[in-house]
């Protein structure tokens, strides 16, 4: 008994050596060579040290780094004299780094070099670094502080990304554009100056930084990519110049301004276009219920008010087009006038407008596309000229339609473009009789069914099915026309 109980602690003290062993070495100094002319030492004190002279090695696999095994032990990085570029994926995932020294003669910080440093909380960059790769510091949740990049004329894709405690960034006059996603998820982040150098801002650049509350665009942007300021819910005062002519659908999606109007104007959103208002300008804009248009615009483009709240809405005169889906969804929206000029209603323009309740159609329109006004359940009725020479089908599916005006043997002049139960009056006073004859069993049914309440009769129906004429419709009237109907057919 006393040998197995030996014969087991030596197993157990073997053991333990080992891993002793072990933990010695993964925090044993250990260093080799990460570029041409470079070797590093990760020393006991846990700091990483680069030196030598020439590029750091690009590496195309993170678990290709040499001291990515130990990357969790690193505290602190310090790349000395001589070394002029930071490669890719360096420093990819040392989520214990806090600190990085970097010597003035380097000139770029490589792509995913910081991915993932979670505890990296303040960064120095040289006035030598000219470009910022891709992924650079994405997702550095604690980087709350980064020096001015003076001379930086490059950041790349998502190179911010995910950094939630970066309050306030100055971009430099360099730079040119800004990158998909580079902002997206700054939640922190409440100032920024886009410097007048910049051209165009990327997809979901901005996106999800809920701490802006205000940004002006620069006169010399002229695209605003997809999703560019989605979901910024704090951006309350923003301004566009009118060299934007390119915005990306859902660029302002959800932010937090109501008003818009030309600049100068005291307007949440304030722009600068005079001649257009772009395609998707205010799409999904879910908080703007006011909307001034210049006088001098001649364009609305497609999607520009899409999903908006507004109510009512005054288009200029000189407005002679405005875009499919202009007005989708705008479920506020009870009343437009549409300006003389205007010759086509697209398709979708005022689909689903459920609180529209009056409209009016110009005689300078010819055409009207399918689901035009689509889904308006409270549309009533309408008055289309004998311009309009085209009426596609379901232009006016599922609207709530009951009367119809127009001139007769126009292209409106047509029961089958509207729901059932349309009447058609005709613009000189007259009305359709296809629907004013009571003569047959259908027609009977009809009258007894409005006399128990089941169905409505408009004016005109109320008149012709009273047969008898005592003001009053009900089996009395139903009698005289099956009377009718057995007269005839005897």
């Amino acid at each position: 008994m006393n040998k197995r109980i030996k014969i087991f602690a030596l197993i157990i003290g073997t053991v333990m050596a080992i891993a002793c062993l072990f933990a010695v070495n993964a925090f044993a100094a250990s260093s080799g060579t990460c570029g041409d002319n470079l070797t590093y030492t990760l020393g006991d004190n846990l700091i990483l040290t680069i030196s030598g002279t020439g590029n750091m090695t690009n590496y195309t696999s993170y678990s290709s780094v040499p001291w990515y095994s130990k990357r969790s032990l690193i505290t602190s990085v310090v790349i000395e004299d001589g070394v002029t570029s930071i490669g890719s994926r360096e420093f990819y995932n040392c989520t214990n780094l806090t600190g990085i020294t970097m010597p003035d003669n380097i000139t770029s910080i490589g792509d995913y070099v910081f991915y993932y440093c979670t505890n990296l909380n303040s960064v120095s960059i040289p006035d030598s670094i000219t470009s910022i790769g891709d992924y650079a510091f994405y997702y550095c949740t604690n980087l709350s502080s980064i020096s001015t990049l003076d001379n930086v004329t490059s950041i790349g894709n998502r190179a911010f990304c995910h950094c939630n405690s970066l309050s306030s960034i100055t971009l430099p006059d360099g730079i040119t554009s800004i990158g998909d996603y580079t902002f997206s998820y700054c939640t922190d982040l409440s100032n920024i100056s886009i410097p007048d150098s910049v051209t165009s801002i990327g997809n979901y650049a901005f996106s999800y930084c809920t701490s802006l509350s205000s940004i002006s665009i620069p006169d010399g942007v002229t695209s605003i990519s997809s999703f560019a300021f989605y979901k910024c819910t704090d951006l309350s005062s923003i301004t566009v110049p009118g060299s934007v002519t390119n915005i990306g659908n859902y660029a302002f999606s959800y932010c937090g301004f109501s008003t818009a109007g030309p600049i100068g104007g005291d307007y949440d959103y304030e722009f600068g276009w005079t001649d257009i208002i772009p395609d998707y300008a205010f799409h999904y804009c879910t908080n703007l219920s006011d909307i001034t248009i210049p006088n001098g615009v001649t364009s609305i483009g497609r999607c520009a008010f899409h999903d908006t709240i507004i109510s009512n809405i005054n288009i200029p005169d000189s407005v002679t087009s405005i875009g499919e889906s202009s007005f989708y969804n705008c479920t506020n929206l009870s009343g437009i006038t549409i300006p003389d000029g205007i010759t086509i209603i697209y398709g979708y323009t005022f689909y689903k407008c459920t609180s529209l309740s009056s409209i009016s159609i110009p005689d300078t329109v010819t055409t009207i596309y399918g689901y035009a006004f689509s889904d308006c359940t409270n549309l009533g009725s309408i008055t289309i000229p004998d311009s309009v020479i085209s009426i596609s089908k379901y232009a006016f599916s599922n609207s709530g339609l009951t009367e119809v005006y127009c001139c007769e043997g126009s292209a409106a002049d047509d029961k089958s473009l509207y729901p059932d139960g349309v009447t058609i009056i005709y613009l000189d006073g007259s009305s359709d009789d296809s629907d004013l004859e009571f003569t047959d069993l259908t027609d009977a049914v009809r009258i007894l069914k409005y006399a128990e309440g089941s169905v409505s009769l408009t004016e005109d129906e109320f008149a012709a099915a009273d047969i008898n004429g005592d003001e009053a419709v009900d089996e009395k009237d139903a009698a005289l026309v099956l009377k009718r109907l057995i007269s005839a057919g005897s």
